[in-house]
């Protein structure tokens, strides 16, 4: 904030602004223990996120499950 003429004015200082934006975003992932490839668990990944601009983003993709008690996620995403 800086004073001009006796109004303070907010100025913005994009040098000092952040590359990354963070958002926030959940998933489901659907499987069946009958599809595997090379003994992971194959699924597909759906999601909904909301992003640093509060735009909502759809997210689709595929995903492995890891362990023998239960998958562990990981997907490979596209943003719709």
């Amino acid at each position: 904030m800086e004073k001009i003429d006796g109004v303070n004015r907010i100025v913005e200082e994009r040098a000092k602004q952040d590359e990354r934006k963070l958002g926030a975003a959940s998933f489901v992932h659907v499987g069946h223990d009958a599809v595997t490839i090379g003994g992971l668990q194959t699924t597909l990944s759906f999601g909904l996120g909301i992003n640093a601009d509060n735009r909502v983003e759809y997210l689709e993709g595929l995903g492995i499950g890891l362990g023998d008690e239960g998958p562990e996620p990981c997907a490979l995403v596209r943003r719709s």
